[in-house]
């Protein structure tokens, strides 16, 4: 078994998987955010050098159209994502 693979399926969900697609777990869900502002879904997973943690970024649209970003971190066996930085409602989120 190799590492894992992180990608970003049709749903925008965060997910992780071995090279011949075994093993999918999905690590961050793309659905409404515990602000309840509808969540367009995750995007960009990058590792972290050691290989035990993702960053990812998510977007949201607040109030009624007013874009924002959360950019968090998870730990690749699992576990709450952890928000490192949300830009404020309404500000271009530079990603």
């Amino acid at each position: 078994m190799g590492s894992p693979i992180a990608f970003i399926d049709g749903a925008r969900n965060l997910c992780l998987s071995e090279a011949d697609g075994s093993g999918l777990r999905r690590l961050a869900e793309a659905r409404w955010d515990e602000r309840g502002h509808n969540l367009l879904g995750h995007y960009w997973p990058t590792w972290a050098p050691d290989g035990r943690r993702l960053a990812f970024s998510s977007l949201a649209v607040e109030g009624k159209s007013q874009l924002s970003a959360t950019t968090y971190v998870v730990e690749s066996q699992g576990g709450s994502p952890v928000a490192l930085y949300r830009s404020p409602a309404g500000v271009p989120p530079v990603i």
